[in-house]
């Protein structure tokens, strides 16, 4: 089993890719709401105060949830790893034996 980041051969996009692209998606819409959340600041709807302490929130929730794909990408990395390393060893181990032959 390979992995891809695109299309696998059926032309369904592979988890990591979906993921990847949730994360560029929450990514850029944070960023538009930021960017809003400094336009009403001209309005002094809200103190300029707790409007920032909003952009600070929504940097922190963007923060975690960076952090917490992080870790699961890196988990599901070492997991692969894992799986290929032994499908390498086990490949070696069956091309140098003379007896398999």
């Amino acid at each position: 089993m390979t992995r891809s980041f695109g299309l696998s051969p059926k032309g369904i996009l592979d988890d990591e890719s979906r993921c990847l692209r949730r994360d560029v998606f929450v990514n850029r819409n944070v960023d538009r709401l930021v960017r809003v959340l400094q336009r009403l600041e001209s309005f002094s709807i809200r103190p300029k105060q707790e409007m920032r302490a909003y952009e600070v929130r929504l940097e922190e929730i963007r923060a975690a949830l960076n952090s917490d794909f992080a870790e699961t990408l890196a988990t599901r990395e070492r997991a692969d790893q894992w799986r290929l390393n032994r499908q390498r060893i086990a490949w070696e181990k069956q091309n140098t034996n003379p007896e398999v032959k």
